[in-house]
């Protein structure tokens, strides 16, 4: 196996769980694990049912879903949390919403969220993710809504 191979198997690896597919064509699940110097892949079978990362299960135990207004101002819509493992954040209205991780945002700068319904989400195990607060603007008229749900 080729170290470029082995990086990328186990970069995949570190991102979280991993599904397999059996003889059958049937779903096998395991939990990320590692490749050896010598080219082999080590899993830890798990339950299909386990909607564990790497051992831990993200729970939204006090963390209802919500929502908070933006305006043409940048200013936090979501605060800092230390404990966050994922986010999801929805545009509810009839203007793009732009979006900064951990500081300020302008209008045509950030993370965009397109109007009606375009969503981002943040994950520990993902390409984006931050615990810092997330600022937002938007550049239409009055006052605009962003869903959120995090989980920690």
């Amino acid at each position: 196996m080729s170290v470029n191979l082995r990086k990328k198997l186990t970069q995949i690896l570190s991102a979280g769980v991993l599904n397999l597919f059996g003889v059958e064509g049937e779903p096998e699940y395991a939990q990320a694990g590692r490749v050896t110097p010598d080219g082999n892949l080590i899993v830890t079978p798990r339950d299909a049912d386990d909607n564990s990362i790497n051992g831990v299960t993200p729970s939204m135990d006090g963390q209802d879903a919500s929502g908070a207004d933006v305006t043409t101002v940048s200013e936090v819509v979501i605060p800092a949390n230390p404990n966050r493992v994922a986010l999801v954040m929805t545009n509810d209205s009839d203007a793009a919403i732009y979006v900064a991780l951990g500081g300020s945002v302008a209008v045509n700068n950030g993370i965009r969220l397109n109007a009606n319904g375009g969503s981002e989400t943040l994950s520990k195990h993902g390409p984006l993710f931050t615990t810092e607060a997330i600022q937002a603007v938007h550049g239409g008229a009055g006052t605009k809504r962003l869903s959120f749900q995090e989980m920690q």
